[in-house]
């Protein structure tokens, strides 16, 4: 029985002794600040201090797995926010609400296969923090038809047809057509933003949107769905959206 618990004080010791080992090396990877930067976002006609503070998985990984905003107010106080995870994190000012005040706009490269864009916006006027969101993807209705060729439809009710016939032989191959006939019906992929910037539109100051739009597989690119938006009684309003062919895809 002593020999037990002599070998069992042992493995416990042990254990205890590493935890603080194992804590030190996950604190070794400090935040590294990415972006810092003075604008007056409050609107209290003195500029604040935005910070856009990055952790890493280890010293040496460029991707971020925690992004953070800090606002430090011209009259003190601050506000921290968690704006997500990714690559090259950017902030941008701009009055998106028309409120009078600048907004705060970040973007974030997710470093995914179809270069995927991840954005946030936010009001502090009066120092009061408001989440103001950016729009959501625009929902189309987009698949494959008969003779190699693919159908569009758009919000506005725009259509467009496709074709699709210099990619007959890799269809072929993969079974989604046979003899020019669709296997079984098939959607398209409709990414979500790949892009989004702060761009004059029909009525003012909103943002652009881009989305790809691809095949059979996320490098079979079709084209790009693009779209304006312009922010109006607390909600986003489509203003105008298109499809447009890319140009190398054959």
């Amino acid at each position: 029985m002593r020999v037990k618990k002599l070998v069992l004080s042992i493995i416990t010791f042990g254990i205890l002794f590493a935890l603080p080992a194992l804590e030190t090396s996950a604190a070794q990877v400090k935040p590294k600040t990415i972006v810092s930067t003075k604008e007056n976002v409050t609107c209290d006609g003195k500029k604040d201090t935005l910070s856009l503070i990055g952790i890493p998985y280890d010293e040496t990984a460029n991707f971020l797995k925690e992004i953070y905003l800090r606002v430090q107010f011209s009259e003190g106080g601050e506000k921290t926010l968690q704006v997500g995870s990714g690559y090259e994190p950017t902030v941008q000012f701009a009055d998106l609400n028309h409120d009078g005040c600048k907004d705060v706009f970040v973007s974030i490269q997710t470093g995914g296969s179809g270069g995927i864009v991840e954005n946030e916006l936010y009001s502090f006027k009066d120092r009061k923090f408001v989440d103001l969101s950016v729009p959501l993807p625009v929902q189309v209705e987009a698949y494959f038809i008969d003779g190699y060729k693919a159908r569009i439809k758009l919000p506005n009710n725009k259509s467009y047809t496709i074709d699709l016939s210099g990619r007959k032989e890799d269809y072929d191959r993969m079974g989604l057509y046979k003899d020019g006939k669709l296997s079984e019906p098939t959607e398209l992929m409709i990414d979500p933003y790949s892009s989004m910037k702060i761009t004059r539109t029909l009525s003012g100051l909103g943002l652009n949107g881009i989305q790809r739009v691809s095949g059979a597989y996320h490098a079979d690119g079709i084209g790009d769905i693009e779209s304006l938006w312009f922010y109006a009684n607390g909600k986003w309003v489509l203003e105008k959206v298109k499809f447009r062919e890319l140009k190398s895809r054959k």
